[in-house]
């Protein structure tokens, strides 16, 4: 009896034993021994750029390296600007939400006093007929 494999198969495998091994090989360890993370810069000299950083919160170690490489100038013009712009835009849509919630309370006690009223006036009818 011969089996026949399809070469898609070895291929397939051999793919997936690649992106295991240079997900290996992408570990970096930070400076007190554990797995480093992935973390996003937001300054304006970095925007948006990823580097490694120790998983311990408020870690003594130092900076580890970065993943990305250096942004062109005028990325790093750019994003701070569409950063603020995006932030004062989460304000107001914040404020926004509040005010919604004020008027969802206005309007659940303008109901209320529709239907108090309502009732009222349907006992007075009653009551005179």
């Amino acid at each position: 009896m011969v089996l026949c494999f399809s070469p898609f198969v070895f291929l397939s495998v051999a793919q997936k034993i690649l992106r295991v091994k240079t997900a290996y090989q992408k570990m970096v360890l930070c400076f007190c021994g554990r797995i480093a993370i992935v973390r996003t810069s937001w300054t304006s000299t970095n925007p948006g750029r990823r580097f490694h950083s120790c998983p311990q919160t408020y870690s003594r170690c130092d900076f580890i390296g970065w993943v990305d490489p250096l942004m062109c100038v005028r990325s790093t013009a750019i994003i701070p600007g569409l950063l603020r712009k995006m932030n004062k835009q989460d304000e107001v849509n914040h404020d926004l939400k509040v005010e919604v919630e004020k008027l969802l309370v206005e309007v659940r006690k303008l109901k209320m006093y529709l239907i108090c009223s309502c009732v009222l006036i349907v006992a007075i009818a009653i009551g005179y007929v």
